[in-house]
């Protein structure tokens, strides 16, 4: 009984001092990378996740943010998910952050690409925001570039893009691998629109279609083929988030494993890729507390999402926090 008695008296003690039974060594430190440490960008009155920049008039760096915020939600941070959701427009488009709505080149940079689409599609299978995503893929529709124009209308329209200002490089032009992810995406939520790419090839021609469709590879195939092919550095990094985006669809198969594996041989001081081949294990949170900040060695600028930089950079070094937070809520 005395045992009992002394055993309830320590749980109150802590409870009474705010200092948590259960608290460890990662919860420490997803204390300490939480705001006011990770950046929220206030610019729109909604704060929303982004990286710091001592140079703008926000302090805020948040054109890949639709792109990091999806790997935040995924990762079950609400502060991510209402950062893609925000930046949405009211037309259904979809730009890089909840500020950039309506920034288009030449002005500024392109306003989306195929990586931020990750972003987009990891929300919306997360949150199950079918709505959103279906506004999204009738904008793409919507915004077809026209081909054949005649006496101001057009004839026939063109190829799938993701935004309409990617006049330098075409950057928002489809993929195959870009309707192998937005078909997955659309099936999982159950959306109608889930057949877009098919439908566009499909009135481009008979000749074009089975061409183009043949060269449009299941999830797990594109995966494995981004894992082996993708060099280190940002490319790697889009091909773990094409792993996580299959995974978040509930998709089973060996390929991913397989791609699992390979990314974390290319990059084994990369607790991301080291996650997607392990899973949440006792030496990947290690990793994750051996790179990132602690009171003692914080950030130096805020500035990099470290996971999709080449280990040799060392980019924890300057890590955002977000990168972290991420990594972290995913033990």
């Amino acid at each position: 009984m005395g045992r009992l008695f002394v055993g309830f008296a320590v749980v109150v003690f802590l409870a009474i001092s705010g200092v948590s039974a259960s608290a460890t060594p990662l919860s420490d430190a997803l204390a300490f990378w939480d705001p006011p440490q990770a950046f929220l960008c206030t610019a729109t009155g909604n704060p929303f996740p982004s990286k710091y920049s001592p140079t703008d008039p926000y302090k805020c760096d948040d054109g890949d943010m639709t792109l990091f915020n999806g790997l935040l939600c995924a990762a079950g941070d609400s502060r991510g998910c209402n950062g893609v959701r925000l930046a949405q427009g009211s037309d259904g488009r979809w730009w890089r952050s909840p500020r950039r709505i309506g920034w288009t080149y030449p002005n500024y940079d392109v306003s989306f690409s195929p990586d931020q689409a990750l972003g987009v599609m990891l929300y919306a299978t997360v949150t199950r925001d079918v709505n959103a995503f279906d506004r999204w893929v009738q904008w793409m529709e919507d915004n077809r570039p026209c081909i054949i124009p005649f006496n101001g209308r057009c004839i026939q329209k063109g190829w799938l893009r993701y935004c309409s200002d990617d006049i330098p490089d075409k950057r928002c032009t489809f993929r195959p691998d870009d309707c192998t992810y937005l078909q997955a995406t659309g099936n999982y939520l159950g959306s109608a629109q889930a057949n877009l790419c098919d439908k566009v090839l499909d009135e481009l021609g008979p000749i074009v279609a089975p061409f183009a469709k043949s060269a449009i590879l299941s999830v797990p195939a594109q995966v494995l083929a981004s894992a082996v092919a993708n060099s280190p550095g940002f490319p790697l990094h889009l091909a773990a988030v094409e792993l996580l985006l299959a995974r978040t669809l509930g998709i089973k198969n060996p390929s991913l494993d397989a791609a699992g594996q390979t990314l974390a041989t290319k990059q084994n001081q990369n607790p991301f890729f080291q996650y997607l081949a392990q899973g949440a294990t006792p030496g990947v949170a290690n990793q994750i507390l051996a790179l990132c900040p602690s009171p003692t060695n914080p950030s130096g600028n805020r500035s990099q999402w470290a996971w999709e930089r080449d280990q040799r950079d060392q980019a924890w070094k300057d890590s955002m926090y977000w990168d972290c937070i991420f990594v972290g809520k995913m033990q």
